[in-house]
């Protein structure tokens, strides 16, 4: 996990340093998905458990 995290680090500091790597980035992603609008994989009806239901899943696993 450390390693993992440590490699993200870098990655995000490489990007900050590198504006035209951001633009680039930014380029990809707008061809990528041209025409697509997002569509949230969660369905309308579900809602997310509230704090009581995951304390009580947490303390009693």
């Amino acid at each position: 996990m450390i390693y993992a995290a440590k490699t993200l680090a870098v990655a995000a500091i490489a990007l900050l340093r590198n504006t035209e790597l951001i633009g680039s980035a930014k380029k990809e992603f707008k061809e990528k998905t041209a025409g697509q609008a997002y569509q949230c994989p969660i369905p309308d009806d579900v809602m997310p458990p509230c704090k009581e239901q995951l304390l009580t899943a947490v303390l009693h696993n």
